[in-house]
């Protein structure tokens, strides 16, 4: 999602337009309220840098803010199920997969005191294999 940022954020009114015109159509452009530069390349050729006229924009705007506004999070949610949900979950870059969520959890005893609802014990007996509202670390690793 983070492609379409550069695309969907574009300024299209900075956009310039740049022609090669000979000398007569370069007096003609110089006259036009459009006219920013020109420059000469030879005897009868010039290199002219027009503003447009009018500009459009094509893509959403909206788009490029929340894709902005969502890089900042440390969970992504991928895809869901009637009975699923997958999330990528960034971690500190400078430590190994194992890691898990310590990079997001901020409240370290509120983490403690509730994890044991939602996560699988070290017991490992029934209860983790389906935990209502519970959450399993399925597949952790660099990619």
């Amino acid at each position: 999602m983070n492609s379409s940022y550069g695309s969907d954020g574009m300024n299209t009114e900075k956009y310039h337009k740049v022609k090669m015109m000979n000398r007569k159509q370069t007096e003609r452009a110089i006259r036009s309220n459009a006219f920013m530069d020109e420059q000469k390349i030879s005897d009868d050729s010039y290199i002219v840098q027009m503003n447009p006229e009018h500009c459009s924009c094509k893509t959403p705007l909206q788009v490029a803010f929340f894709v902005l506004d969502n890089a900042k999070y440390w969970i992504h949610f991928i895809e869901g199920d009637t009975d699923s949900a997958y999330y990528a979950i960034s971690g500190n870059p400078n430590e190994d997969f194992t890691q898990q969520f310590n990079a997001v959890i901020k409240d370290r005893d509120f983490y403690n005191e509730n994890a044991k609802y939602f996560f699988p014990t070290i017991k490992s007996d029934v209860y983790d294999e389906k935990k209502i509202l519970g959450l399993a670390i399925e597949r952790q690793g660099t990619a």
